[in-house]
């Protein structure tokens, strides 16, 4: 499993993370984990993706957002497949 984030080069960091994955010697594109917010974060752990990220409410500061969403994903043959979400309160002050 190959995972891809794609930075924004802008203060939102990354958007976007492309997985692949290699069936039969080959490298193929499974999916496009994408963030309307910005700021994701993403890692593979051992045959799971984790993905983080920033989740705002009203007119927050792209800084310091309230709460992030957590989602863990997994390939399942050649589709990736969300096993887990949540989402938890920002430890940042907020302005």
């Amino acid at each position: 499993m190959i995972v891809v984030p794609l930075d924004s080069g802008e203060d939102v960091g990354v958007i976007d993370a492309l997985v692949f994955a290699s069936t039969s010697g080959r490298i193929k594109y499974v999916a496009d984990i994408h963030s309307e917010s910005g700021g994701v974060k993403v890692w593979v752990s051992g045959d799971t993706i984790q993905v983080e990220w920033s989740v705002y409410s009203g007119d927050e500061a792209m800084c310091c957002p309230s709460h992030f969403a957590e989602h863990t994903f997994s390939l399942v043959g050649a589709q990736l497949v969300k096993l887990r979400e949540w989402t938890r309160s920002s430890p940042l002050p907020h302005p």
